[in-house]
């Protein structure tokens, strides 16, 4: 185990596409894991440091950095209360005098009081104690390249300080793969794939989000919520973001009221609830991937689950005929949700067309 061994010289990489929850997972499982493990401490000094005998997780995003200077004045103003007032003071000063327009540039003497104030605060910090967790690699500034950020990153914390450190990324989006694969090797120790479902975390990513009854509603949803999910074809965290946000704005313009307006909107209900989100869920998907661009477009999906059979018969026909399937954007649409695999599914079962849903998500 990483925690548990006593001195390391490599970092861990915890690499995924964008989107399927890898930030989530690293501030609210990994974080607490991490904050729950004791150090490896003599028994002399964890008697000394009983209270503060435990790892402390600091995280560091590393999108849009734009000087590898930067890095350290996060870790350390991230732990701001262990330090002297003083060194956010004179940070603040610097970064001040810097947007003043027209004032003089930070000269060479003002850089190296820069630096020492950054070593002076390092020295106040027990480095020992920390896992440093830097995400959003592949997101830095083009201005900066990869190979200075690592070699920063190794050079004062990694290698020398030996300080256990995760990187959180995206391999695959970096624009110098090549570069950095040839620099991982002397970085990175380890590389872990992080493909969980997003539907394994969502009870506890819908209670850090939402709350009231539209969170009690989800949570007696759950299961169909993610049976949605599945068909849907929906991977990426942020588009489910997007169709619960949608979502919330048409379940609480709903009220009690709503739903008392005659006997056959009471017994329905929970039906009708289905109805809004299956289809709420499916547009925003296809807003998310760009594929609804115009009134035209979203036409073509005026249909209800009944009309699916008749389209389905009417493909299958065709092609017993020898006659070549017109891939317009209705026919893409029904294959994608509708697939003969998934049987009578849920999205058959509970799709119905709401124009007021394709004003609210577009």
């Amino acid at each position: 185990m990483y925690l548990d061994l006593n001195k390391t010289d490599y970092a861990l990489q915890i690499n995924g596409e964008w989107g399927i929850g890898k930030t989530h997972f690293v501030l609210n499982e990994v974080k607490q894991y991490i904050e729950s493990k004791e150090l490896n401490l003599d028994k002399e000094k964890q008697q000394e440091e009983s209270e503060e005998n435990y790892y402390k997780f600091i995280y560091i995003s590393l999108n849009g950095l734009k000087n590898v200077d930067e890095i350290g004045e996060k870790i350390l103003l991230s732990n701001y209360s262990k330090l002297e007032t003083g060194f956010a003071i004179t940070k603040s000063i610097f970064k001040l005098a810097s947007l003043i327009p027209g004032a003089a540039p930070i000269t060479e003497v003002g850089q190296n009081i820069q630096t020492e104030i950054q070593s002076k605060g390092f020295k106040k910090l027990d480095l020992k104690k920390m896992v440093l967790c830097f995400d959003d690699l592949e997101r830095i500034d083009p201005s900066v390249n990869i190979e200075e950020v690592l070699g920063y990153i190794n050079t004062n914390f990694v290698e020398h300080e030996n300080l256990k450190t995760i990187f959180v990324s995206n391999q695959d989006k970096l624009v110098k793969g090549d570069t950095f694969n040839l620099i991982k090797e002397k970085v990175i120790g380890r590389t872990l794939t992080f493909n969980r479902p997003i539907t394994n975390i969502l009870g506890r990513y819908l209670a850090d989000i939402y709350k009231g009854d539209y969170l009690k509603y989800l949570n007696s949803e759950i299961s169909f919520i993610k049976k949605t999910m599945d068909v849907s074809g929906i991977v990426n965290l942020r588009t489910l973001r997007f169709a619960l946000d949608n979502f919330s704005s048409i379940f609480n313009s709903l009220d009690n009221t709503f739903f008392q307006q005659n006997v056959w909107l009471q017994k329905n209900q929970k039906v009708v609830l289905r109805n809004l989100f299956v289809f709420n869920v499916i547009i925003s998907n296809e807003h998310k991937e760009g594929k609804i661009k115009d009134i035209d477009t979203l036409k073509k999906l005026e249909f209800d689950s009944f009309s699916l059979l008749f389209f389905n018969s009417r493909d299958k026909e065709k092609q017993q005929n020898g006659v070549e399937l017109n891939e317009e954007y209705e026919n893409s649409f029904i294959k994608k949700y509708f697939k003969e695999e998934f049987g009578y599914s849920i999205l058959k079962e509970f799709y119905k067309y709401y124009n007021t849903i394709l004003v609210l998500v577009c």
